[in-house]
């Protein structure tokens, strides 16, 4: 679950810096 939610927030920053 740890993992999941880490990749989740990699993904919402990524969007962001787009």
């Amino acid at each position: 679950m740890v993992g999941y939610d880490a990749k989740a927030d990699v993904r919402s920053n990524s969007k962001l810096e787009v």
